[in-house]
């Protein structure tokens, strides 16, 4: 939550929109990469209003939720992920080492 300005009454609901943006110099690319990310990881971004302070509103809400993993399932994903690096970089051909001589 912040207190500043708030969110836009205008278009709000396209504020995750790439390249929608309410500044001057904005690229729109920040809440779409935010949310873009949130939703890869299985969670869900929420916007809205900060609570109402002395009976009005003032600021911005951002709400993260994302699914908690469990520690075992957590390790058996790292674990199968070191594996698969492990095997690929068995596959690759060493490099040969090149001899070098000086002055012989």
């Amino acid at each position: 939550m912040d207190n500043g300005c708030g969110l836009p009454k205008e278009n709000r609901d396209r504020l995750v929109e790439p390249y929608m943006t309410t500044r001057v110099k904005g690229t729109g690319l920040g809440l779409a990469i935010v949310q873009r990310i949130t939703e890869q990881h299985g969670g869900k971004l929420q916007l809205a209003d900060a609570p109402k302070r002395d009976g009005k509103v003032e600021g911005a809400s951002v709400r993260m939720d994302l699914p908690i993993v469990a520690v075992d399932e957590a390790e058996t994903d790292a674990a199968s992920e070191i594996a698969s690096a492990d095997d690929a970089s068995k596959s690759e051909p060493a490099e040969e080492e090149e001899e070098v001589t000086h002055g012989v």
